[in-house]
């Protein structure tokens, strides 16, 4: 019976290992993620080398007829921040309202890179894909 217990306990302990991240705040989600990218110690698993996932805020937006241009900045950089202009166009206004809230709340965003060089920003409540690379914005 005490096996059954001590089995049944690591058991659960286990999955609320697996299952922490995703039911975590958001925050700790993307910080989860952006770490995750390391190779694990024990089994050598990594992810994807060509995928890259970055925390980012988001420092600039302006929306116009379907047109969006944005410039996102690294959290938690170094002392030296680079921003990143992006450019999408054929926004449907939700996506414009949903960029407009990021912005002004300044949630913290997660920026995938991935194999083929396509550029993603995730959020909370939704996601803008196939971000283009636009040049880069002094405001």
């Amino acid at each position: 019976m005490s096996d059954f217990l001590i089995g049944g306990a690591l058991g659960f302990l286990f999955v609320a290992c697996v299952a922490a991240p995703f039911v975590a705040p958001w925050r700790m989600r993307i910080r989860y993620l952006v770490n995750a990218q390391v190779a694990d110690p024990v089994f050598g698993v990594a992810p994807p080398s060509d995928v890259t996932m970055r925390e980012v805020h988001m420092t600039w937006l302006a929306a116009e007829r379907g047109h969006v241009d944005l410039t996102i900045d690294e959290a938690g950089g170094g002392p030296v921040h680079r921003p990143c202009a992006f450019t999408r166009d054929a926004c449907p206004p939700g996506v414009i309202a949903m960029l407009d809230g990021w912005s002004a709340t300044q949630v913290p965003l997660l920026l995938v890179v991935d194999e083929n060089g396509h550029t993603h920003l995730y959020g909370p409540d939704g996601a803008i894909t196939h971000l283009a690379r636009a040049e880069e914005r002094t405001r």
